[in-house]
């Protein structure tokens, strides 16, 4: 009895991030002005981890894609930006990711085994970067990083 109460709940606590937050944005509709922030601590130079987007849209998103600008600000102060174009669909209009009757929930990859070679906080701000303001049918961006364990 005491081990299956263990499997059970080893078996309810989901995947562990280094780092998960979540941005909701107001009433589904992104506009220039909502930077969206992300701010983490690195203690580890040596370590590598996946950074990914969790993107929550609408199933009448009336869009293929989404652009998006990412600029990243280092403990020193050194800045990088980046424009980031995230298809949410196929050119036959199905949606990519997983999707329920009204959301879907599309994970994006944008760096896959990153070293950080800064100790520090460092900080991701994303915002829209379409021709419409305000872009509807956006819930909710979330920032992850998973550590990757040493082999």
């Amino acid at each position: 009895m005491l081990l299956f109460a263990m499997i059970l709940a080893g078996s309810a606590c989901g995947p562990y991030y280094f780092y998960d937050e979540q941005f909701t944005i107001d009433d589904a509709k992104w506009v220039y002005a909502d930077t969206i922030e992300f701010n983490f601590d690195i203690a580890d130079t040596i370590a590598t981890y996946d950074l990914m987007l969790d993107v929550d849209h609408s199933t009448s998103y009336a869009y293929q894609n989404i652009y998006v600008k990412i600029f990243t600000t280092f403990p020193d102060g050194t800045r990088l930006q980046q424009e980031v174009p995230i298809d949410f669909a196929d050119s036959k209009g199905a949606w990519y990711g997983k999707c329920g009757s009204t959301m879907c929930n599309l994970r994006v990859m944008l760096q896959e085994g990153a070293h950080f070679d800064q100790i520090g906080r460092h900080q991701l701000r994303i915002i829209q970067f379409m021709r419409i303001d305000p872009l509807p049918g956006i819930r909710a961006i979330a920032l992850k990083l998973d550590k990757k364990q040493d082999i």
